[in-house]
């Protein structure tokens, strides 16, 4: 694993994490042997507005039963998860953080996916996949914890078939730069591997993908964060497991760096999909 690699598993990792996670589960009354989808909401959605922005995307991905989706950055499977429960999709899902794969395995495992979703640790910019072996690839907020953009829209770029789909919901550069830290993704600037918007697009289309939809959704997010942040700050102790489990003791830091970035233009919220080009 390189430095920079090293340097984000150290980030996001956390010991035990699934054992935290049925804790925190068993703890909040959840049948452990009779889990379902709802009752990880709170937390296994690793991206702003949650399973209301996955959905979005699936949909204007144009997602649909019987395709086969990469998942890049997955996490603990809850938008894998989505996909094949609510699109009838086969999702593999792959992610640089072991405790992230393993725990996602789990979990999908106990609310009964397992038969449509895999997991596999790998790097996004090495992907261990023959060509052209998926009918869509996509992104919730992973490509800014990548120094190897280039190489990563590459590897997109080969795993897909003819006319297949790449949709991504990615925090981009702002105008101003850099981002206040610590926020959700990273705890420093090193850690940190924003491109502008315009960056995204021209690298997208350079590697042969023609951009079919592109949102710009930074104002949606801000106000989706603003109310996140005021009821973490108003509530006293959490009512079950939530994002905490992934985010650490310096959560509402975190969070509140995020409205500020998005207040002052030093990130943007993009979300779009790309075709690749016969």
């Amino acid at each position: 694993m390189n430095t920079s690699n090293q340097t984000v598993y150290e980030h996001y990792h956390r010991n035990g994490l699934l054992q935290s996670v049925l804790t925190a589960l068993q703890a909040a009354g959840k049948d452990i042997k009779n889990l379902t989808r709802r009752d990880l909401r709170a937390f296994d959605e690793f991206h702003i507005r949650g399973l209301e922005a996955t959905r979005e995307l699936a949909r204007l991905a144009k997602f649909h039963e019987r395709m086969k989706i990469l998942d890049l950055g997955c996490g603990i499977g809850g938008p894998a998860r989505a996909l094949a429960a609510e699109f009838d999709c086969s999702v593999v899902g792959i992610d640089l953080i072991e405790s992230y794969c393993s725990t996602a395995a789990e979990l999908t495992r106990l609310v009964g996916l397992q038969d449509q979703v895999s997991f596999q640790q790998c790097d996004i910019a090495q992907l261990p996949f023959p060509d052209q072996s998926f009918d869509g690839v996509w992104s919730l907020h992973s490509i800014m914890n990548t120094p190897a953009l280039s190489k990563t829209i590459s590897e997109i770029r080969r795993v897909l078939r003819p006319s297949g789909i790449y949709a991504f919901y990615e925090v981009c550069a702002g105008k101003l730069s850099p981002p206040l830290f610590p926020v959700p993704w990273a705890g420093n600037e090193q850690m940190s591997f924003l491109i502008s918007p315009e960056e995204f697009q021209v690298s997208l289309e350079s590697k042969g993908c023609s951009i079919s939809e592109w949102q710009d959704n930074s104002e949606v997010c801000l106000n989706w964060f603003r109310k996140r942040v005021a009821k973490l700050k108003t509530q006293e102790t959490p009512p079950g497991p939530g994002m905490e489990l992934l985010m650490g003791d310096n959560m509402i830091e975190k969070s509140a760096n995020v409205v500020r970035n998005l207040e002052e233009q030093r990130i943007r919220v993009i979300m779009g999909t790309a075709i690749v080009r016969m």
